[in-house]
């Protein structure tokens, strides 16, 4: 009988009332701790996206030696947007940008234009390291943790979610592009990947719609054709 009544005290209610607020504080928590995906890249390797732009571009003669990289961008994100029904659009500077170029001059104009911060380059740099010295997974596997100590807003971290997809597709597309045994042009290899993932770091954080599933696959389809329309990123 005097369990009962301890139990009916005010103390009691007020004992029991915190825990079921922390029980439901932590179950809130849960809910929305972030977490990296291969949802979009997935998407995007069961699909004919890719093969669909190129046939595209290919079809209608959109690939020319006096063609510029901005117009060939240009054209490409158009028939990125035709091929997922979306409506992305990209800087004339990004879209200028290709892996022929240097990583520290996209990271350059990246910054200057603040689609990315200091922070962000620094992730992108460190990961292109990782897979020299370390392999693509080691790579992939030490971003994450890096990122998932940033406390990042969810727009960012979408953002962040995006380059990996994208990197995924970019190896997936092109075996050897983050292996440095498989390709006996070390010097050309290492300067592709190192473009390829600053072009990929540079588009998914300048585009603001990520959150959207049709919007992040886009990026990916984006870089994934501009690489697949240079023809001298290995020489």
């Amino acid at each position: 009988m005097n369990i009962f009544n301890k139990l009916r005290s005010p103390y009691s209610a007020m004992f029991f009332a915190s825990l079921m607020l922390f029980i439901s504080c932590e179950q809130h928590t849960s809910e929305v701790s972030q977490s990296f995906d291969n949802n979009i890249f997935n998407t995007y390797k069961n699909s004919n996206h890719l093969n669909n732009v190129l046939n595209n571009m290919n079809s209608k003669g959109k690939k020319s030696s006096k063609t510029s990289v901005l117009q060939t961008n240009k054209l490409i994100l158009s028939s990125v947007n035709e091929e997922l029904g979306t409506n992305v659009s990209l800087p004339d500077a990004a879209l200028a940008m290709s892996v022929d170029m240097e990583a520290n001059y996209i990271y350059d104009t990246a910054l200057n234009n603040g689609w990315l911060n200091a922070k962000d380059v620094e992730l992108s740099k460190e990961f292109s390291i990782d897979v020299e010295t370390k392999g693509f997974n080691y790579a992939i596997k030490n971003y994450q943790d890096k990122v998932l100590t940033l406390n990042l807003s969810d727009d960012e971290f979408a953002k962040k979610n995006v380059f990996l997809n994208t990197v995924n597709t970019l190896d997936y597309e092109n075996p050897g592009l983050f292996s440095a045994n498989t390709n006996t042009q070390s010097k050309g290899w290492y300067r592709c990947a190192l473009a390829s993932v600053a072009l990929a770091a540079t588009t998914a954080g300048l585009t603001s719609c990520v959150t959207i599933a049709a919007c992040a696959l886009a990026v990916l389809l984006q870089v994934n054709a501009v690489y697949a329309f240079n023809d001298h990123c290995l020489s």
